[in-house]
């Protein structure tokens, strides 16, 4: 009998504006570019161990169909502004055009690939071949449960690998800047700080005041633009967050304020750059980061290195599993 070829990848995602849903809705709408049938399937929160695997299970299917009562509002109403909201830009992942969205949990398990996000906690849809993209650290190191012995794993950058999971360093970077949203407008004078928090809101370095403004998800967007538009500087307490290449195109000099005893090689992976930015609150740093922003701005044009990285994926997923069909 004939091995029927996959024919479908599935990528798990939240509806979350933020970098690793954005980047997971890019990998899908770069796998659609290059011919094959991608999609994505929404979760109404990241799963993050066997309490929230439990109450997935009880309320994916209201969820699901919530989704495809608003995606059917805006197709139908898209004109309109209150239904163009659902998608418009700072508000959901969903917003990154060329994406195709798995509305369902129904599919071929034999024939489908299933990307998880590091921070999903076992195998929710039940998939045959699956494949665990480190988007971030592993947060589920000491729980060896929380990841299927023959899972494929594969890391964004080198610095995120998890080396006793995938000791060949299998590398897929995919990227995604929104030139429209992020901008620096303000041209004029600035003064003053503004801090962000986000994955480094749990440091033990954290001050018990700040004298300026804080984003820690708290803000909009267009909030945080605009915070970033009339600060001099930004000091970001989480070391591996684009937020920090953000802060830059805003115009705001972005400082990594490092964790006590590092150094910025600590968060960087072999020949990485941190153009930009300043790794500690030094003049030597400071200086690099002005005179190195207009490299960075030129750097964010990442669509050929999306492609290379989408046929990269490819190639690794074929190795894996075997033959992958076009989407005809």
């Amino acid at each position: 009998m004939t091995k029927r070829n996959i024919n479908k990848i599935i990528i798990v995602n939240y509806t979350m504006y933020a970098g690793g849903p954005l980047v997971l809705s890019a990998l899908c709408a770069e796998l659609r570019k290059i011919g094959y049938d991608a999609r994505l399937y929404f979760v109404p929160a990241f799963i993050k161990g066997k309490v929230d695997y439990r109450q997935y299970r009880k309320t994916i299917l209201k969820y699901n169909l919530k989704i495809l009562y608003k995606e059917i509002l805006y197709t139908l109403f898209h004109r309109i502004v209150r239904f163009s909201t659902f998608r418009q830009q700072g508000r959901s992942s969903m917003c990154v055009p060329g994406i195709k969205i798995q509305y369902l949990p129904v599919f071929n398990r034999k024939r489908t690939i299933v990307v998880y996000p590091e921070v999903i906690y076992g195998n929710p849809l039940g998939a045959q071949n699956v494949v665990r993209w480190f988007l971030y650290y592993n947060p589920f190191a000491n729980e060896k449960e929380a990841f299927g012995k023959d899972d494929f794993h594969i890391a964004f950058r080198e610095v995120f690998n998890p080396s006793d999971l995938n000791p060949q360093k299998r590398i897929v970077t995919i990227s995604y800047f929104d030139a429209q949203l992020y901008r620096q407008y303000n041209m004029g004078t600035r003064e003053g700080k503004c801090y962000i928090l986000y994955k480094g809101r749990n440091r033990a370095d954290i001050p018990s005041q700040f004298d300026g403004p804080v984003f820690d998800s708290n803000m909009s967007q267009m909030e945080l633009v605009d915070m970033l538009n009339h600060h001099k500087y930004c000091f970001i307490y989480d070391t591996q967050t684009f937020y920090a290449t953000i802060a830059a195109v805003c115009g705001c000099i972005p400082i990594i304020v490092l964790e006590p005893g590092k150094t910025e090689r600590d968060y960087l992976g072999e020949g990485e750059k941190h153009l930009g930015k300043a790794y500690g609150n030094t003049p030597e740093q400071i200086a690099y980061a002005i005179n190195t922003r207009d490299e960075l701005l030129k750097s964010l044009d990442f669509s050929d290195r999306n492609r290379e990285n989408a046929l990269h994926m490819v190639s690794l997923l074929k190795e894996r599993f075997g033959e992958i069909e076009k989407d005809n």
